[in-house]
């Protein structure tokens, strides 16, 4: 298993490793809170993280948990949302988190009001900012997404304003390819709202295209090479550049003394390659992501249209890389 590998073992003694899971670790593919084994999974899940026997987390339902890191002025909240333990099934624009967790999540929201986190890191097991629908919707495909429970990620909005939650990026999986979405200024809180979306570590959508059997009338065989750009025209990118579909994993990197060429603290997000090659990156000042009264308005795109329930531009931006803390998304 995985705690055999060597390189695995550097790392624990190296960082401190959390997690939260998504449906293949949880139970079966699309699965939620029908699925008959998740006490088992959970207690599985938190044997694998070596979470203590007498863990807070063992005696709950589900494995949402929060983590912080940092001292006054450099705090960083990361927050691990659990959206399989609770989440009706899709279609029924019903729970993703459940009562529970909703309860929790505004506890850990509204603690240290005279002192808040300059960022909060919010893991979401699928896509909190992407609305893939009016691409894939007409050929029979419906991605998991907060936009399928249009209440909840409503809710999720709401709550944040509510507290005024600083600096909030979302890490995020699920789909098979790397990506970095944003919302605009005013559409969903007052300050850009950047969603890393880091997918997969052992195969991607590139895995699955090459496995057709050659045949020159098989559309997706023949595009199979250029199909980053392919996928780039159905799911149309504000920047044009293609999302990355090999294997890869995803880093958000705080820059607190500065660049030498920006004022003041930075946070990157970039997705890198198999050889830790950076792939997209996206960078904002911290002052840039804290929370303000001031709202701008929306606007269209030809990535999206931005309202307080749509958020849909893909950012792929290369820059070069700058060596500073990191958090692995993995």
């Amino acid at each position: 298993g995985v705690w055999a590998n060597p390189e695995y073992q550097i790392l624990t003694r190296e960082a401190k490793v959390v997690g939260i899971w998504d449906d293949h670790d949880y139970g079966s593919n699309n699965v939620g809170k029908e699925f008959p084994q998740k006490v088992l999974s959970q207690s599985l899940m938190l044997d694998f993280l070596q979470e203590p026997s007498n863990s807070p987390l063992r005696r709950q339902a589900g494995v949402y948990v929060a983590h912080t890191f940092g001292q006054s002025g450099r705090r960083v909240r990361l927050i691990l949302l659990d959206t399989r333990y609770f989440r009706d099934p899709i279609g029924s624009d019903g729970d993703m988190l459940g009562e529970e967790q909703w309860a929790w999540l505004d506890g850990v929201l509204s603690s240290d009001p005279s002192d808040p986190a300059a960022l909060t890191l919010i893991g979401s097991s699928v896509q909190v900012l992407a609305n893939h629908r009016p691409f894939v919707g007409p050929l029979g495909i419906d991605p998991e997404a907060w936009v399928l429970f249009p209440k909840e990620r409503r809710r999720l909005f709401q709550l944040l304003n509510q507290h005024q939650t600083n600096g909030v990026i979302f890490l995020s999986g699920d789909v098979h390819f790397a990506e970095i979405t944003k919302a605009p200024p005013g559409c969903l809180l007052s300050y850009p709202t950047l969603d890393i979306t880091s997918s997969g570590m052992t195969h991607t959508v590139a895995d699955f295209v090459h496995k057709i059997p050659l045949n020159k009338f098989n559309l997706l065989y023949l595009l199979r090479d250029s199909l980053p750009d392919f996928m780039d025209i159905l799911w149309p990118a504000r920047y044009r550049q293609p999302r990355f579909i090999r294997i890869n994993f995803g880093s958000v990197r705080f820059e607190w003394e500065g660049n030498g060429t920006e004022r003041g603290p930075r946070v990157c997000v970039s997705i890198h390659d198999q050889e830790g090659k950076v792939r997209m990156e996206r960078c904002h000042l911290i002052s840039q992501l804290q929370f303000s009264k001031m709202h701008q308005a929306c606007f269209f795109t030809r990535g999206g249209y931005f309202s307080e329930d749509d958020a849909s531009v893909t950012l792929n931006e290369s820059m070069h890389f700058i060596g500073a803390t990191s958090i692995l998304v993995l």
